[in-house]
């Protein structure tokens, strides 16, 4: 029963690791589509 627990823990610390690379990488793509809009909407003015 113990090593279950154990073994729960360290699972649920990737997840949430793996859930934290996930996030980080969604941000990185929204901030670089803003910025290719912006770059866009001034090549056009």
């Amino acid at each position: 029963m113990l090593n279950a627990t154990q073994f729960m823990r360290d699972y649920s610390l990737l997840y949430g690791a793996l859930i934290a690379v996930m996030v980080f990488l969604l941000f990185i793509m929204a901030k670089s589509r803003t910025l290719l809009t912006v770059q866009k909407q001034a090549l056009m003015r």
